[in-house]
């Protein structure tokens, strides 16, 4: 296991992760100012045990490697809402009209959102954004394909 500050241990993977029990740091007689940076570095170092789960810890050293972070967090949670919008359609499809499998009806989107960026069509969308999902989902299909 990898150390983070202040016991707060993120896993490597297959592993649970285990945390230091804190308390409130006013409850400690620490001034206010004191409090205020323990209480941050607590919720920093709890945000990096939830990033990592699963993952080698990764330091976050400059402005890029945030960006980033926030980029993929962003896209994570457009597929999460998505995905529970729809019903996994991308990933499981009822296949009402269509016959073609997951893998397949994700390449005909990724191809009609490339058409869309390479024509400057994006109807008020953010056409790199849903790139870039779909690119995740077929990833994930083409994943889950190979399993089967």
């Amino acid at each position: 296991m990898s150390d983070l500050k202040a016991g707060i241990v993120a896993p490597v993977r297959g592993e649970v992760p285990t945390e230091k029990v804190h308390t409130h740091p006013m409850e400690k007689g620490e001034s206010h100012d004191q409090a205020l940076r323990e209480i941050v570095e607590t919720a920093e170092e709890e945000r990096m045990r939830l990033c990592h789960i699963g993952f080698e810890p990764i330091e976050t050293r400059n402005k890029a490697e945030i960006e980033i972070w926030n980029q993929c967090i962003q896209l994570a949670n457009m597929l999460i809402e998505k995905n529970r919008n729809y019903g996994n359609s991308a990933l499981d499809p009822l296949r009402i009209f269509s016959k073609a499998d997951a893998v397949e009806q994700l390449r005909v989107r990724i191809d009609d959102k490339l058409s869309r960026l390479m024509r400057g069509k994006d109807a008020g969308e953010d056409v790199i954004l849903d790139l870039l999902g779909y690119l995740v989902l077929l990833r994930i299909a083409m994943k889950k394909e190979t399993k089967q």
